[in-house]
Order: C-alpha cells, then structure tokens, then sequence
C-alpha cells in the first residue's frame, strides 16, 4: 500500500498531468493559480514551450520528460505523494492506461482523463475512472450556433 507524507488540507497540492499540449499546459497554469503545486510530464521536451517562464523558473511547476504510462518515468515525480493526476495526452488508450496506474497502483485519490472518443468516455467510467470527454459540450455548442 503507498503511503502519502502529507494529509490531504496541508501545503500545496501536488498534481502530475501527463500531457504538455495546449490543453494540459492550461490545466498546469489554472492549477498553479489555485495553490496546486504542478508536474507536468511530455515526452516531447519541445511541448513544454508552452508553460509560462516565471512558474517554471519558482518551480510552481516542473516539467519532466517522461511518459506517464511508463512506472520508471512516474518515479521522476512525487507521484507517491500526489492528489491528483491528471492525463490529457493525445491519445484516450495512452490516457485511459496512466490513469489507471495511477489509480490502482499508487493510489493517487483524484484521477481524471481526457477521451476524445465518447463511447470510450463511458466504458472507463464504468471502470471506476473520471473519464472526461469534451466532445459532446462542443456539439452542443456548435448546434446551438447553428440553431441562430
């Protein structure tokens, strides 16, 4: 079982997002904006050009090239030690995957992914993972749009 050496209400937040592309580093900076302290994880090191110079350099956030879905690159964060994990990468298997590690394997209490595909959205919620599409939203609004 993994222990957590801080108890949820004490100091930051630790959040790891799997994820540097558009979506994943406005996350990181909302985040940081609520007193999450971040750590943000591409296997592109380019991707992390997208994060804001100043909380990188106080180290509000860190960036770390690794894959989330890989459990030697997990251990390059306080993973044992996070609240949150958070994977918006591109892909809904590549996400559904280190949601699930970090679920089951490390225990982190809040885990939350991104799938593009809705019909994949409902069957990892049936598996007990926050699965969240934003597919159906958007064609909500885009038909609303349309209606005017």
């Amino acid at each position: 079982m993994v222990t957590r050496s801080e108890a949820p209400g004490q100091g930051p937040s630790i959040t790891i997002i799997m994820g540097c592309g558009r979506l994943g580093a406005s996350i990181a900076h909302s985040l940081m904006q609520l007193g999450h302290r971040v750590y943000i994880m591409d296997t592109e090191a380019s991707n992390f050009d997208r994060l804001r110079l100043e909380p990188v350099q106080s180290g509000i956030i860190s960036p770390i090239i690794g894959d989330g879905t890989v459990y030697a690159d997990l251990h390059k964060t306080p993973i044992r030690d996070a609240q949150v994990f958070i994977a918006v990468a591109g892909r809904d298997t590549q996400n559904a995957l280190a949601a699930q590690i970090a679920k089951h394997i490390f225990e982190v209490p809040t885990v939350i992914c991104r799938m593009n595909d809705p019909d994949r959205q409902s069957m990892f919620q049936e598996l007990g993972l926050q699965a969240i599409s934003g597919i159906m939203p958007l064609t909500d609004l885009v038909v609303e749009a349309a209606r005017n």
